[in-house]
């Protein structure tokens, strides 16, 4: 506990306790074994582990002084080599018989090895090791695919509604939009709110989530899923494998990066507004009074950088942060996708888009981000 409030730079460092870890660490799960033996003359040597029955190599002979006694059985088993034994001396069985301490300890690592391959074995099936990896359909695609909270007026291939209440959706927000229209589904949704956006859901040509629900959702509904940037596919097996009718590529990529990757129904966040958290609390404490229920807030850091806070409801307040600047990145050969949840004039924003001067007017704040630069 420290009086003063951290800052950026400042750094925590935890101590271990070496001897309390040292204890911990000495602690071992063993397996207990009970061990019986019977040594008689002319016979090979027999020992029960657990029921097991295992047998020396050759016929003992009969002591003609010193005979093998319980001592000499008990000292030798009770050696458990590099196995995790504990091992229990049941009984002996013997009518006087001589064997040599080499001969014991060879017997004793011979069952021992024997007895833990047959507590350890894997009866599972073992497949080949030769993996052939998916192969993605190459080419380009030419699509524009826009998030935005009112898609009318929007010319775009695909429309993604990123409605202010996800359980009532005002159809006048959509009606008019002329391309595919999705449905955008945030992460980390409980259950009874998956239920109750269903209703939202089903008025759309697909869904579109950052969240891995968004695949069970669009099987539950028979619809094309779009997976967003929060779900990081960023390798060609991902993109092979995953299933959905399109895929936002991961932020974490360069342009560069993504020309080996990409596919004809890849998407590549190309400029507009850039996600950078979900919160699932509340800033605010849901103390409302607090909060007055705006739509938009500002977070300031210490550089003094303001950071957009989205508030949305779905059944309770949610919130997003977005970036400091927005993007303005190159178009690649993968399809041009546009977050503008924040921004008023989309139209004029993907008429732009092809064109970064122009852009740059639009956003004036802004950033090319992780286009060149990768996230680290």
């Amino acid at each position: 506990p420290i009086s003063a409030r951290l800052k950026n730079g400042d750094k925590a460092f935890i101590t271990t306790d070496i001897e309390l870890n040292e204890k911990l660490l000495s602690y071992k799960k063993l397996i207990k074994l009970s061990i019986k033996g019977q040594f008689f003359a002319k016979k090979p040597a027999k020992i029960i582990v657990n029921g097991e029955i295992y047998f020396g190599s050759q016929p003992l002979e009969e002591a003609k002084n010193k005979p093998f006694d319980k001592e000499n059985f008990e000292k030798c088993f009770k050696k458990t080599d590099k196995f995790p034994f504990d091992v229990i001396i049941s009984g002996l069985e013997t009518d006087g018989v001589f064997i040599t301490v080499a001969e014991l300890n060879a017997l004793r690592r011979k069952i021992y090895e024997e007895h833990f391959d047959f507590l350890s074995f894997n009866g599972n099936k073992q497949y080949s090791k030769i993996h052939k990896l998916p192969v993605s359909v190459k080419g380009a695609n030419r699509k524009t695919a826009v998030i935005a909270e009112n898609l009318n007026g929007i010319s775009a291939d695909i429309g993604i509604l990123k409605s202010e209440n996800l359980f009532s959706v005002n159809e006048a927000l959509y009606k008019n939009f002329k391309g595919e229209k999705y449905f955008y589904i945030p992460p980390y949704l409980t259950e009874d709110e998956i239920k109750n956006i269903m209703p939202s859901a089903e008025k759309f040509d697909g869904i579109y989530s950052d969240g891995i629900h968004g695949f069970q959702i669009c099987k539950i509904l028979n619809k094309p899923f779009f997976a967003g940037t929060g779900l990081n596919i960023g390798n060609t097996v991902d993109v092979a494998l995953c299933g959905a009718e399109y895929i936002a590529l991961s932020k974490e990529f360069t342009l560069s990066e993504v020309k080996s990757i990409k596919t004809e129904n890849t998407f590549y966040l190309t400029a507009g507004n850039i996600k950078i958290m979900d919160l699932i609390y509340c800033p605010f404490e849901k103390k409302c009074a607090n909060c007055q229920r705006r739509k938009i807030y500002e977070l300031t850091d210490s550089d003094g950088r303001k950071f957009p806070l989205r508030r949305y409801t779905a059944g309770s307040c949610r919130f997003e942060v977005f970036n400091c600047a927005n993007l303005i990145s190159d178009c690649s050969d993968t399809g041009i996708f546009l977050d503008c949840t924040l921004e008023n004039n989309v139209e004029t924003i993907v008429k732009n888009v092809r064109d970064t001067t122009k852009l740059t007017a639009v956003f004036k704040n802004y950033t090319r981000g992780h286009s060149v630069q990768p996230i680290k």
